[in-house]
């Protein structure tokens, strides 16, 4: 059996990822990096589990079922207080397509990757804390 070998992105790569994805994908995208939740959760989160007053998201994840308040970073605060309140999810159009077909979803990050010129295998979400405190310059 061949182990692979994944390296976490670089904040240059997750800055060009940002820059190249995009206006359906790059907000999944930017929830991913600041709270390190998995793209389904991302993808599904609605208007109901964030708590723009106390500053937390309050997820039960897919994987676990377990209860996660993450801390609301201030670059995806940001991005939330600009999104219409339509609907129970957050990133509607999203939430669509992960339902309908979540490979999609995989297709459109693939794409923003080619797009920005990031190859080889990377992951998003590691066991350094510090993943989902990256803040573009």
């Amino acid at each position: 059996m061949n182990t692979v070998h994944r390296k976490p992105f670089t904040e240059a790569e997750l800055t060009g990822i940002l820059e190249h994805a995009n206006e359906i994908i790059r907000p999944v995208i930017m929830a991913g990096m600041c709270t390190a939740m998995r793209r389904g959760d991302c993808c599904l989160l609605k208007w109901e589990s964030v708590d723009m007053d106390g500053s937390f998201i309050n997820v039960k994840t897919s994987k676990t079922g377990e209860l996660a308040e993450i801390p609301l970073f201030p670059l995806l605060r940001e991005e939330l207080e600009q999104r219409p309140r339509k609907g129970e999810y957050v990133f509607q159009e999203a939430a669509a397509i992960y339902l309908k077909d979540d490979d999609r979803i995989t297709a459109l990050f693939k794409q923003a990757l080619k797009d920005a010129g990031i190859e080889g295998t990377h992951v998003m979400r590691h066991k350094d804390p510090r993943s989902r405190y990256f803040h573009p310059r």
